[in-house]
């Protein structure tokens, strides 16, 4: 699960919403993995029981000032890494960092799997939430008083 608040104007209520969800959600078994940087403040959850890494989830390209959340799963990486160039060995937020970087935001046309994703490129104020094209990753969504927030269930 990933939840987030996306804030340009100055307004902290969106990181209220964060902190709510996290302790609602947080229990004995679940973990939550903060990932704040400017604008932003968010994060996703590990359970115990799932052998699953903060890379599985989570990728920041610092020099294209590019945080990308990933819930779920890309099934066409080889298909993809041929197609755009990109090397295999990448996690799957890396390589939606560089088919995003590739392509834009229009680079998810291309995508099959199950997932919900977070794009936020800081330096030019943009952010994109996609879910997969079935819905399995539902997503809910707030655009209120100058903040965006997000979970992803």
């Amino acid at each position: 699960m990933i939840v987030g608040a996306l804030v340009f104007s100055g307004h902290n209520s969106g990181y209220d919403y964060v902190d709510r969800i996290v302790r609602a959600v947080v229990s004995g078994s679940l973990s939550f993995q903060p990932v704040d940087c400017r604008h932003f403040k968010g994060g996703f959850f590990l359970h115990d029981n799932i052998p699953c890494k903060a890379e599985d989830f989570y990728f920041r390209n610092e020099t294209n000032d590019l945080l990308v959340l990933l819930s779920g799963y890309i099934y066409n990486r080889e298909e993809l890494c041929r197609k755009f160039r990109i090397h295999s060995g990448l996690s799957d937020p890396q390589l939606i960092a560089a088919l995003y970087l590739q392509a834009g935001p229009g680079f998810v046309n291309a995508l099959n799997g199950d997932y919900a994703i977070f794009i936020l490129e800081q330096k030019k104020k943009l952010a994109f939430l996609f879910r997969d094209h079935v819905g399995i990753r539902p997503v809910a969504f707030i655009n209120e008083g100058g903040y965006s927030a997000f979970l992803q269930i």
